[in-house]
């Protein structure tokens, strides 16, 4: 939306908007504009100081509370210089002051990046939203000034003294100066840095941009906050470091108070991003972790078995399942009851781990069943692993506390190879099908031993007979609960 008192102004900027193809609305008045925001609900407002009154902070005001929850962002424009109405427009959250005449490839630039930064809010609050539906939600960082401010010039001496003194004195947070080989050989100074001031000197402009990029390239780097300080009348500089990824861009000429108030903002922006991004890290742990055990969920393991499989069938490899499941587990969670059984399953779940390779799978399935996903194995490999599984627990009890009892595990394992050949490869699910009847096999064969899957196997599973235990287990995985307690009255 577009709110100034002057037409000439109001029409030069929407055929330039209407050129880059955004959809603009006029308003003459701050009346007018806020009855248009309540109807067409506008992403960015540019506003002149030609409104009556002058006063950019309270038409922000006014603005958002038109739109309560919505992300409006403003920009504001000046035909006369005002330090006052500048300072008032800055604090009242406006993304730029602009003075007229425009220069227009600055204010597109300056567009591109405000939309830009629309989306990554969108899919802040999705994740927000996720978060919640999850339980994962926190409560809001709470604000704090400062931070560590990392200032980069090809010469550092060659800067502003009366700017860099001032910045000095009024920033609270850390502040150094660095020139790009520095930041460029990643030099010992490895603390985290907040923003990136980065001033673009004259003659150096190309070699400063360049830096930004490799700044946005890098993972070290990649999510800090960027500021693209630009000399005095340098605006398509400016343009190109907000196409080039920065955040913000300004002008040498600013105040120092006006600096800092750029500087905080951002690093608000980015203190609230990584709080985020660590939200998201663990909501996909709680997502794909299984808690008691920190080995991999079913949820996690079962795409990548059908992963492991598809590869396999590409290659010819041969690949190998696994479900191990320990013998005798309710006999541990009747006598010694369930936080003994929970103290059990960690630390069998710990010595299984041990014996796999890095590119191996295990993940808990549920219960006292752990699924293992041997990729690039073939049989012989498949049955010394197996061996070591059960030599990692077989005469090894657990033992939970000094003076307690020790508590005798072993466990018995279903084993199922495949593809081994391109054509007529059995998927995922079949592989676990097969792996769960040999595993049953073994159960019913008394225990602590492993079973490879098959044809005979497989075509009599239904058949053999198993023991009590087994079918009360296969009851557990199998049966709703209602239904088992029906049969068994």
């Amino acid at each position: 939306m577009i709110v100034d008192a002057q037409p000439t102004t109001r029409a030069l900027l929407r055929v330039k908007l209407t050129c880059a193809y955004y959809e603009t609305e006029q308003a003459e008045s701050a009346e007018e504009a806020l009855r248009l925001a309540r109807v067409f609900r506008p992403n960015v407002v540019i506003f002149g100081d030609s409104l009556p009154g002058n006063d950019p902070a309270r038409f922000v005001t006014r603005l958002r509370g038109v739109l309560p929850g919505e992300q409006i962002r403003c920009v504001f424009l000046q035909a006369k210089s005002c330090a006052q109405a500048r300072h008032s427009a800055i604090a009242a959250g406006v993304e730029d002051v602009m003075s007229l005449p425009l220069d227009h490839e600055y204010l597109l630039a300056r567009l591109r990046c405000i939309f830009r930064a629309i989306d990554n809010d969108r899919d802040s609050r999705l994740r927000e939203d996720a978060d919640r539906a999850l339980g994962l939600a926190e409560a809001a960082l709470p604000y704090r000034t400062g931070g560590r401010l990392t200032l980069i010039h090809p010469d550092p001496t060659a800067l502003p003294s009366a700017l860099v003194g001032a910045l000095e004195r009024v920033w609270r947070g850390r502040f150094v100066r660095k020139t790009p080989e520095d930041i460029l050989r990643r030099d010992s100074d490895g603390a985290a840095t907040d923003l990136y001031l980065l001033f673009g000197a004259p003659r150096h402009e190309a070699r400063t941009l360049a830096l930004l990029s490799e700044l946005r390239a890098h993972g070290r780097t990649r999510h800090a906050a960027i500021l693209y300080g630009a000399a005095p009348g340098q605006t398509a500089e400016a343009a190109r470091a907000l196409d080039l990824g920065a955040d913000d861009a300004v002008l040498w000429d600013c105040c120092p108070e006006e600096l800092v108030a750029w500087c905080e903002r951002l690093i608000t922006r980015r203190r609230a991003a990584e709080a985020h991004r660590l939200r998201m890290q663990t909501g996909l742990q709680a997502a794909l972790v299984d808690p008691l055990t920190g080995l991999w969920n079913r949820r996690y393991a079962l795409p990548n078995l059908d992963q492991m499989v598809a590869t396999a069938a590409a290659t010819g490899d041969s690949c190998c399942v696994m479900i191990a499941d320990l013998d005798h587990f309710k006999r541990v969670n009747d006598r010694h009851g369930h936080m003994t059984g929970d103290a059990v399953l960690r630390s069998v779940a710990k010595r299984l781990q041990s014996q796999l390779r890095g590119v191996d799978v295990i993940a808990r399935l549920g219960g006292e069943e752990f699924l293992i996903l041997l990729p690039d194995a073939d049989r012989d490999y498949a049955e010394a692993t197996a061996r070591r599984l059960m030599a990692a627990l077989a005469g090894r009890p657990v033992t939970l506390a000094p003076g307690d009892t020790d508590i005798a595990v072993s466990v018995s394992i279903g084993i199922a190879m495949g593809p081994g050949q391109p054509t007529d490869a059995p998927s995922g699910s079949q592989l676990l099908a097969e792996a769960d009847r040999a595993l049953y096999r073994a159960k019913a064969e008394g225990r602590s031993r492993w079973h490879f899957a098959t044809p005979a196997a497989n075509k009599d599973g239904a058949r053999f007979m198993i023991s009590a235990d087994a079918r009360r287990s296969l009851q557990r995985r199998f049966w709703p609960a209602s239904l088992t307690s029906k049969r068994s009255a």
